[in-house]
């Protein structure tokens, strides 16, 4: 289905921007927090 595409490119520009914050602040913890939100949302 194109919206489980879409959720996929969303979930991997939600990771890259959680990467390059994460060099300033390295909360990696938060960020596979987040995305298992995400996931569970559906």
């Amino acid at each position: 289905m194109s919206s489980s595409l879409f959720f996929f490119s969303m979930i991997l520009f939600f990771r890259k921007m959680c990467r390059i914050t994460n060099k300033k602040n390295k909360s990696k913890e938060k960020e596979t927090i987040n995305i298992q939100l995400l996931v569970f949302e559906i």
